[in-house]
């Protein structure tokens, strides 16, 4: 039997690229992840505790934001650095880093942002 839960998270990149790309909906695209990277988070680890599968949700949460952070939609994008901000696995750097040098020209204020995610500074 499939996922239930990695097939709701795989579904998540076509909600970005054929919604949120053209309407984000106010805050909703931006705070999407919130509540689902939320029980990653060290501090809690619920999910963990409660799902045996947790690892391999977590990593398709990963994949998926980093999908949405290759689509062209801006809202999109700092959507996904906000998602991979709460989600903190240890390649969010690496693919933060790398996000600025394969999306120029980028806007100071999404480099700012890229950058605040990196060093933990995203509410």
């Amino acid at each position: 039997m499939k996922n239930l839960r990695e097939e709701a998270l795989r579904s998540m990149a076509t909600l970005f690229s054929e919604l949120f790309s053209r309407d984000s909906l106010d805050t909703s695209s931006h705070m999407w992840w919130d509540p689902l990277a939320h029980s990653f988070q060290d501090a809690t680890r619920k999910f963990t505790e409660l799902y045996p599968d947790a690892a391999r949700v977590e990593s398709v949460m990963f994949s998926m934001l980093q999908e949405i952070l290759a689509l062209t939609s801006k809202d999109c994008q700092v959507a996904a650095l906000h998602g991979l901000g709460h989600l903190q696995q240890t390649r969010t750097r690496d693919v933060i880093e790398a996000y600025p040098s394969a999306n120029p020209p980028l806007e100071r204020e999404v480099r700012e942002y890229a950058e605040a995610v990196v060093t933990g500074d995203i509410l």
